[in-house]
């Protein structure tokens, strides 16, 4: 590219030269006032010969970069690991700051975080309730990771379940969390169900029936469980 610029912009300087070269001639002889007018019309290409010939023309027509000079993306389960770490050090400014701007989270029941307010509200609520911060069997597929956790809550303990493990997967974009769907393998769902139909009395999770609870959790993972994974 540098070359063929070089040439066209010499031919260029050579055709305009001879055309100067033939100015002067008509200009000679009104006193020296033709030979200064030429010397005047010379100098943008005397200019363009020095940029030429110093290669500035080439470094003038090179295409700019625009593209970040901070390093590669980080991979998807650094960001995740980041994300606990910020958890578990109950930075929530530090935890927020991984989300992209349009993520979302969807719990195990098929409830979403509709903006980023209730987006900050739940991570801050999973600061503060959540013990263990680990990334069980953790596994990575392009950008994403997928990995279990294990809750003991008093629900779960008083029907004698405890502890159940949820699966969770998020999805990376751009070095950022695009969103963290939950889900209760079926496996989970049928001993949740199993303990509470052997209660006389059925009992309330999270102010619903445990029937109720069973049921939405089954939809959700039966929609997406597999579909998290291909979306």
């Amino acid at each position: 590219m540098i070359d063929t610029t070089r040439r066209l912009f010499l031919r260029a300087f050579a055709v305009s030269a001879g055309g100067l070269a033939t100015s002067r001639s008509l200009a000679a002889g009104n006193d020296g006032q033709g030979t200064r007018l030429v010397k005047v019309l010379q100098l943008p290409f005397v200019l363009l010969a020095l940029l030429i010939s110093y290669d500035l023309c080439g470094v003038l027509a090179a295409p700019v970069n625009t593209r970040s000079s901070a390093g590669p993306e980080p991979d998807p389960l650094s960001v995740v690991r980041a994300l606990m770490d910020a958890e578990r050090a109950a930075n929530l400014d530090a935890a927020m700051a991984l989300f992209a701007a349009d993520a979302f989270i969807l719990n195990v029941t098929g409830w979403k975080t509709a903006d980023r307010e209730e987006l900050k509200w739940f991570i801050n609520t999973e600061i503060w309730m959540r013990e263990d911060f680990a990334l069980n069997h953790r596994r990575v597929a392009g950008n994403r990771v997928t990995w279990d956790e294990a809750a003991a809550e008093s629900f779960y303990q008083g029907i004698g379940v405890a502890p159940v493990q949820f699966v969770f997967e998020a999805t990376i974009k751009s070095g950022k969390i695009k969103s963290i769907i939950a889900h209760l393998p079926a496996g989970e769902i049928a001993r949740i169900s199993k303990a509470c139909g052997a209660l006389t009395k059925e009992p309330l999770i999270h102010g619903r029936p445990c029937s109720e609870f069973v049921q939405l959790v089954e939809t959700h993972t039966k929609r997406h469980s597999g579909a998290a994974r291909a979306q």
